[in-house]
């Protein structure tokens, strides 16, 4: 993820600075700890209906590459450490999914136009 996109999650999560910690609790969206590939296919926007034509293949593409960034023992799950880790040293890749994660229509006009 660009940098560009990161700033726009933090102005839309109403953060006064963006941290690795922050970012991943607000997108534990199960808040048990560990990204599993669905929280990570969500945040990238892949549930959005902008999306609904991106092939299976396709998702399962971009949660292996990106577990393969980010999934330090291979155990199929980020932790809120390996995500840190990974960030002290790169940057979230953009996948070219879209709008993000935020729910329905209704929810990102409210996000995107009447709290600026």
């Amino acid at each position: 993820m660009t940098l560009t996109w990161v700033l726009r999650s933090t102005e839309e999560h109403h953060l006064d600075s963006w941290d690795a910690a922050s970012f991943f609790s607000l997108h534990d969206f199960n808040s048990d700890g560990v990204w599993q590939g669905e929280e990570i296919l969500r945040t990238y926007g892949l549930f959005d209906k902008s999306n609904k034509d991106v092939p299976q293949e396709k998702r399962e593409s971009i949660l292996k590459e990106l577990l393969g960034l980010l999934d330090q023992n291979s155990d199929g799950e980020v932790s809120r450490e390996e995500l840190a880790a990974f960030l002290g040293r790169s940057t979230l890749p953009d996948m070219g999914t879209g709008p993000g994660h935020h729910g329905d229509e209704e929810f990102e006009y409210e996000i995107h136009h009447w709290e600026k």
